[in-house]
């Protein structure tokens, strides 16, 4: 069992268990018992005897947000990975990489996203009746800034008017036929949208530090 640095307190672990079925085997006779350190992650091995071969993988490390514990164990036949997450219930954060989950302020999506300076984004969402369907699912919006917006808006404008006037030219106003080469409002939302909650710190991998193992 490894014990998580974060106080019970609001804490949600999650266990995650993976059996495989392999062909190896062991020709080896007598007892071995070894012990290998690979900087701050641990190998132990034990042969008992030819038909019993165990050994054991684990490692540990944390980011500001969560504490991931992995152990797998070989033995004849099997391997077996247990995966242990520790990190804070939804509604919950670590504050200053202190080891208690402390209650944070929820607000809703499109009120955070003019406060993060993604007021034209937001109005983008509201335009294509897609706020509702970004308060009620667990997913992670990329927010662009306003200028990104804009600029996006000149272009289609500046697009369509282009197109406008070679149509005119051919006499092909009331054609309807449009080759679309750049994202429709509805596609530019869902192309910043993915499903569930993502952490940036994973993302970004920046302050994940790696713990020893411990074994109990």
């Amino acid at each position: 069992m490894v014990k998580a640095p974060l106080k019970t307190d609001n804490v949600c672990v999650d266990r995650e268990e993976k059996v495989e079925h392999t062909n190896d085997t062991d020709s080896g006779t007598g007892q071995l018992n070894q012990l290998f350190s690979f900087g701050a992650a641990q190998f132990s091995s034990c042969r008992h005897s030819p038909s019993k071969y165990v050994s054991q993988f684990s490692s540990c490390r944390h980011s500001p947000s969560k504490y991931v514990c992995t152990t797998t164990t070989h033995k004849r036949g099997e391997s077996k990975t247990v995966t242990v997450t520790y990190q804070c219930c939804y509604g919950f954060r670590r504050l200053d990489n202190q080891g208690q989950c402390v209650k944070v302020d929820l607000k809703p999506m499109t009120d955070l996203m003019g406060e993060l300076g993604g007021a034209e984004f937001m109005k983008m969402v509201k335009s294509v009746n897609m706020g509702d369907t970004l308060e009620s699912k667990n997913l992670t919006v990329f927010v662009p800034n306003d200028e990104a917006v804009k600029q996006y808006e000149s272009e289609i404008y500046a697009t369509n008017n282009l197109r406008f006037r070679r149509r005119i030219e051919d006499n092909d106003v009331l054609s309807g036929e449009s080759d679309k080469d750049y994202l429709s409002p509805s596609d530019m939302v869902l192309s910043h949208v993915i499903p569930g909650i993502v952490d940036m710190n994973e993302v970004s991998k920046k302050g994940e530090e790696e713990e020893d193992c411990r074994f109990v």
